[in-house]
């Protein structure tokens, strides 16, 4: 009897063990399925691998798993707060080589189990290095302005010509991956200290220049550690004693020069700005369309980037705008009336209004078929007029018209 009852409790408990280990192994394989593995390429971090976990993973367990073919020289940083574990090649991903990265159990008996793997390819791509068609001379008379040179790896402040400070740029973007953004600029933002919630680092003394490119102190983690990539995303990354004082240094509006080759970029010589060039001045982001007409000099503001797909001769857009210096477009005198060309509408003189609102308002007159003559009649300058095509016409929202006073007459 005692025999059958020690065999009987034998085998039960053999099958508590059995039940535990495979309720373990369920939720080991759960577990593994809530990991998430993703590449992330951004201008605060640069490359990096991101492994989300389940909650309450253990940190020796992730890096127990992770592993990366080939091998790679970077940094593994476990963010308890996100159950995040990140990888960041410390020179980058190098866009010859194809990197494969696993997430894998390392108890081969409980991987005949419950496999728990992951993985994940990764080839990064080479950016090809753009050319600027403006040649330029980094040199502003007047005021402040920041000044980084990619090449030389230096950023200079200059205040009314003259160099305040000269100052080492710890890090920019990988230039064959995530190249720094380069043209003119100006300070957008300022913030002592920017956390990035996708990236999930704290930026120290920020200065927004465009889009999500910063000059900013060493970027680390939540945990304090610090990252110890050699490269950007594309941000230029100063020492944080450096970038404390380029930060107190800068104001809302000054201008960032960020340049490889400082022939590739360029203030243009407004002398010699022709008919129908697009321009704006350096500190202003505003962009105008020139009308020059003998002596008169007329420029009328541009709302939108379309205009490249009314008007041949502005594409690429971006490109075609010419940069000039402060003040070198005060002569001329804002116009904001389009009429559309005779070839287009033969039969329709109608001048209209556009606002900064991008709404149109036709212009009445005493005369509601020709309000062109009307307007030479009332003295007024009809060289002022831009031509325009339906296209742009139609694009504006219709508003309120807007009657020609006879009192105007000068």
């Amino acid at each position: 009897m005692n025999i059958i009852i020690r065999q009987k409790i034998f085998f039960i408990s053999l099958g508590l063990i059995f039940t535990a280990t495979i309720s373990g192994t369920a939720f080991l394989y759960k577990q593994n399925n809530n990991i998430d593995i993703a590449y992330n390429q951004s201008p605060e971090i640069g490359d990096e691998i991101v492994v989300r976990f389940p909650r309450g993973f253990s940190e020796i367990k992730a890096r127990k798993f992770f592993t990366i073919e080939p091998k790679i020289d970077g940094q593994l940083v476990w963010i308890e707060e996100y159950d995040e574990l990140h990888f960041t090649p410390r020179y980058g991903f190098s866009p010859s080589i194809a990197y494969k990265v696993k997430i894998k159990q390392t108890m081969p008996w409980l991987a005949a189990i419950a496999p728990l793997a992951k993985n994940l390819e990764i080839k990064t791509v080479e950016v090809p290095t753009e050319t600027s068609e403006i040649i330029y001379t980094p040199i502003i008379a007047v005021g402040k302005y920041i000044d980084v040179d990619l090449k030389n790896m230096v950023i200079i402040l200059f205040e009314n010509g003259e160099i305040v400070k000269k100052l080492p740029v710890a890090a920019k973007g990988n230039p064959k991956t995530s190249p720094t953004k380069e043209g003119i600029f100006n300070v957008l933002m300022k913030k002592e200290k920017v956390f990035s919630n996708i990236y999930h680092a704290w930026l120290p003394w920020s200065i927004k220049f465009s889009g999500p490119y910063f000059i900013h102190g060493w970027p680390y983690w939540p945990n304090g550690e610090r990252l110890t990539s050699v490269y950007s995303g594309g941000c230029v990354r100063l020492y944080d004693k450096d970038a404390e004082y380029v930060y107190n240094w800068a104001e809302i509006g000054t201008p960032v020069i960020v340049y490889s080759d400082h022939q590739k970029i360029s203030i243009y010589d407004s002398n010699n700005l022709q008919d129908g060039d697009l321009a704006r001045e350096f500190s202003d982001h505003r962009v105008y369309i020139i009308k020059r007409v003998g002596e008169k000099l007329f420029k009328r503001h541009v709302l939108t980037e379309k205009m490249e797909e009314w008007y041949e001769h502005l594409r690429p857009f971006r490109k075609k705008i010419k940069i000039v210096h402060d003040g070198a477009l005060d002569n001329y005198k804002i116009s904001r009336l389009i009429r559309v060309s005779s070839a287009e509408q033969p039969e329709n003189w109608n001048i209209y209004e556009i606002d900064e609102k991008a709404i149109k308002h036709k212009i009445t007159c005493n005369d509601p078929n020709n309000c062109y003559e009307s307007y030479q009649d009332y003295k007024r300058d009809p060289d002022e007029i831009y031509i325009a095509t339906k296209k742009e016409l139609d694009y504006y929202i219709s508003g309120k018209n807007i009657e020609l006073q006879r009192a105007e007459i000068q």
